[in-house]
């Protein structure tokens, strides 16, 4: 992957809701943001580094989801992952699967485009 930063965005429908998966990807860092419906909102924030250490840094509603998904992004690209999780319409218990899919398509791109660690 180029240097520089780069955008990745991906979309699914749930029971006709949208949820949307962005990842801005940094030379040291990824942000990874979910959301569902039209309007892309800053939601619980979590943090994590390789290796497995994470923290909930903003809100915390659907905390442990958001842990989970950004533990996952740092052991997978080698960097700090910052995740926003941001349910408006659907719970995690919905969207759960469809996230991981969403997450797991976002580096799939990143690494078929050559980033990764």
């Amino acid at each position: 992957m180029k240097s520089g930063v780069s955008m990745i965005k991906v979309e699914d429908v749930i029971g006709g809701i949208k949820l949307t998966a962005s990842m801005l990807v940094m030379e040291n860092a990824i942000i990874a943001f979910f959301w569902d419906g039209d309007k892309m909102r800053l939601g619980t924030l979590s943090v994590a580094i390789p290796g497995g250490v994470s923290s909930t840094i903003l809100g915390e509603r659907d905390s442990v989801f958001g842990r989970i998904i950004a533990e996952n992004f740092a052991e997978r690209v080698g960097k700090v992952a910052l995740v926003s999780v941001n349910l408006r319409s659907l719970s995690v218990d919905r969207a759960g699967r469809a996230i991981i899919r969403l997450a797991t398509t976002l580096i799939k791109r990143y690494t078929d485009a050559g980033g990764g660690s």
